[in-house]
């Protein structure tokens, strides 16, 4: 299979991090009350996370600004992402504690362990295809459209760290998996 398109969207790739509306209150307070609340409930209860709320409101920072340098670069290179016929890479940096021999072993190699793959592709599809609510009147593309797509993971060089995104024709890609199609259901 030869790509059609191919697009490297030169960002870190990162995790999704899950919110809820339960969440929002860690925005409307400082983050000397969230200290404090955190100091209060970690004497009150011996099970609770000292500093627990203010690092979920860390995370959920980090997590928004992923998304919107996402956005701002993929805006720029005016990229839209497909919704079927794809291929994802994701290169992700070795960590800064592995030796020269680990780093030999492991580089280009794949990705198996945390963070997971449909939690790096949840991250990408909630910053450049949000859910819309059409009961609302919302519209535009969201990831509901995307019927068919394949993910990798690698090992990479810091400096290389990107996600890279191959499009296809739709019968290339589709003559690569047909043996998975519904009318081959009965093939051996």
């Amino acid at each position: 299979m030869i790509p059609i398109k191919q697009t490297i969207i030169k960002i870190e790739p990162q995790t999704h991090v899950r919110s809820t509306k339960g969440d929002s209150w860690l925005f409307a307070v400082s983050d000397e009350y969230l200290k404090e609340y955190d100091q209060k409930r970690a004497l009150q209860s011996p099970s609770a996370k000292p500093g627990r709320n203010l690092n979920r409101k860390r995370q959920l920072e980090k997590y928004n600004a992923y998304k919107e340098e996402l956005r701002w670069i993929v805006k720029k290179q005016g990229f839209t992402m497909p919704q079927g016929h794809f291929a994802l890479w994701f290169y992700i940096p070795y960590p800064k504690s592995w030796r020269k021999k680990k780093i030999a072993e492991m580089l280009y190699k794949e990705h198996q362990s945390t963070p997971d793959w449909d939690n790096l592709t949840k991250s990408l599809f909630d910053a450049l295809m949000p859910r819309k609510k059409r009961t609302n009147g919302e519209t535009g593309p969201d990831d509901r459209l995307i019927h068919c797509g394949a993910i990798f993971k690698v090992w990479v060089r810091p400096e290389e760290a990107c996600v890279k995104v191959l499009e296809y024709s739709d019968s290339d890609f589709m003559d690569a998996f047909r043996h998975g199609h519904p009318s081959n259901i009965h093939e051996h």
